[in-house]
């Protein structure tokens, strides 16, 4: 992926784009292309004057996160009426999201909040060839269920009497902003060889382009339930780099904070994102334990 300054002058930019294998370009608010290219080919390209930075996508680094964060945080939506003296003092004054268009970035989604959709595909198949469509869906449509849960924990309802197969983690789903509108951006995608639960491939590619379009579609928060396990130079990082540029233009970026923890280095460390920590599953069930 390479990240440029826009007075690189675009004859040269065609050049670059016309002699490699270009994949897909940037062009809305975000200056930068992907390109297959050599290793000598990117190290001369990094010289280059107006060039921030050139990196190589490892399909495998990011992987998808969940989250169960809102009473973490105290964001609770008030129980019955929004007038009611226990109703979330926050959200009553954001008018509980209404009308507010978060993106989404992951797996698709499949609900009936939505009102935009996108999938992003060049990067993914760059390295992996043609989606398997026994696999996924060759659209926005979500089929291994992430991106519903976790746009619904955005923007879902209270539900009580909730619980996981086979009658676990009983109580209340309470979710974050209940009136907010959706638009998905899919660009997370299976790998044949690996199972649902070592995850997803997530190219910085595919983000960087989602980001793109959803600052240009004007969506006011963006979320990513994503991340590596392992830092890197924020001007490496495809989830950094976009967000940066969304922020730049008053976008707010919501990101989880990883799978596992907490401790010292756990989570995305992007000091302009909202990180929404994501307490382990099994941290929590034995804390529910240590409770009863």
């Amino acid at each position: 992926m390479i990240n440029y300054f826009s007075f690189i002058p675009f004859l040269l930019i065609f050049q670059i784009l016309a002699l490699s294998a270009a994949q897909q370009r940037l062009q809305n608010v975000i200056n930068g292309f992907s390109a297959l290219l050599t290793p000598e080919e990117a190290s001369k390209l990094s010289g280059m004057d107006g060039v921030i930075s050139v990196f190589h996508t490892d399909p495998t680094k990011l992987r998808l996160h969940t989250t169960r964060s809102w009473d973490f945080i105290n964001l609770l939506e008030g129980i019955g009426n929004s007038s009611s003296s226990n109703a979330e003092e926050l959200l009553r004054k954001a008018n509980y999201g209404k009308d507010i268009v978060v993106g989404v970035l992951g797996t698709g989604n499949l609900n009936r909040k939505i009102i935009g959709a996108r999938y992003y595909l060049k990067g993914y198949e760059t390295y992996f060839g043609r989606l398997n469509t026994s696999l996924d869906f060759r659209s926005p449509r979500d089929k291994s269920s992430h991106g519903t849960h976790t746009s619904s924990t955005i923007g879902g309802r209270r539900v009580s009497n909730v619980y996981a197969l086979g009658g676990f983690a009983s109580g209340t789903a309470t979710r974050g902003a209940p009136l907010v509108r959706l638009a998905m951006y899919k660009v997370c995608w299976p790998i044949s060889s690996y199972s649902l639960a070592e995850g997803n491939a997530c190219l910085n590619d595919d983000i960087l382009a989602a980001f793109d379009d959803a600052i240009k579609d004007g969506v006011r928060v963006i979320s990513v339930s994503m991340g590596s396990s392992t830092s890197r130079q924020y001007k490496e990082d495809g989830i950094a780099i976009g967000a940066l540029h969304a922020a730049k233009r008053d976008i707010v970026v919501a990101c989880s904070a990883s799978n596992s923890g907490p401790s010292l280095s756990s989570g995305n460390r992007i000091r302009i994102l909202l990180n929404v920590p994501n307490p382990n599953p099994q941290s929590i069930m034995d804390k529910q334990k240590l409770e009863t």
